[in-house]
């Protein structure tokens, strides 16, 4: 069981669940609705993996950190980000789905993540809310989304392609607009990228490499990512901004 180290105002945590409340509502809410909170380090992916005890639980909302989720079938590997806002659950793929298939799921802690227990502490104490859940619903419908992106994604034919429209898909979630373009401070190794694009390490190095010669992709001397600003026409079309 994922031990909780704090309790967190969950409204306070991420205000835009209160959107659907009005003012007297969210701050009767903020203080009603407090959840215990647990916190995952680097190297602690293995407690994603056992079994939960929380009763009723619908998930963790992430507060805060990056994780990487990642399903890996016949020697491939199909991966996504996941970071404050998103809502997950460690059983989110029935063993029985995978097992058949000899496939397995993994979790990788890229930045040190809070995440808040959403169970049955969390249901009775917002049962006085029904917009709170439906909020929470649609952060399942986001990731949802954000799934069949990365899926288009990885079917683009070039490298060079996947790898600029997944930065600039991360850039409008997670981006900073500074003078010389979008700044993206992920800590995205190559081989990382590799597994969110569905591409061999070497090749994404090179595909890099290529997007560097063409400015169109730039690594900072603080490691963050720099993407310079306008967005590429062709990109343009391709990108859907989360609500």
């Amino acid at each position: 069981m994922l031990e909780p180290h704090r309790l967190v105002q969950l409204l306070a945590e991420d205000p835009d669940l209160a959107e659907d409340l009005s003012p007297e509502e969210e701050s009767r809410a903020r203080r009603r609705v407090v959840v215990p909170a647990v916190t995952l380090n680097l190297g602690d992916e293995a407690a994603l993996a056992r079994r939960m005890d929380h009763p009723g639980l619908i998930g963790f909302l992430v507060v805060e950190g990056l994780l990487m989720r990642e399903i890996v079938l016949a020697g491939s590997v199909a991966a996504e980000l996941i970071g404050a806002g998103d809502l997950i659950h460690p059983g989110d793929v029935r063993a029985s789905d995978l097992s058949p298939l000899n496939g397995r799921l993994c979790w990788t802690v890229l930045q040190t993540a809070e995440l808040a227990v959403l169970d049955g502490i969390f249901t009775s104490r917002a049962a006085e809310w029904p917009q709170i859940f439906g909020r929470i619903a649609l952060r399942a419908v986001w990731r949802s989304h954000g799934l069949a992106l990365n899926l288009a994604i990885s079917h683009q034919g070039r490298i060079e392609d996947r790898l600029l429209l997944l930065f600039w898909h991360l850039a409008q979630r997670w981006g900073r607009v500074s003078a010389d373009g979008v700044r993206l401070d992920l800590p995205l190794t190559h081989k990382t990228l590799a597994k969110l694009v569905s591409a061999q390490r070497p090749s994404v190095t090179n595909a890099l490499g290529e997007l560097r010669e063409r400015r169109l992709l730039l690594r900072r001397e603080d490691r963050s990512w720099l993407l310079p600003l306008p967005i590429p026409d062709e990109l343009e079309p391709l990108l859907v901004r989360r609500p």
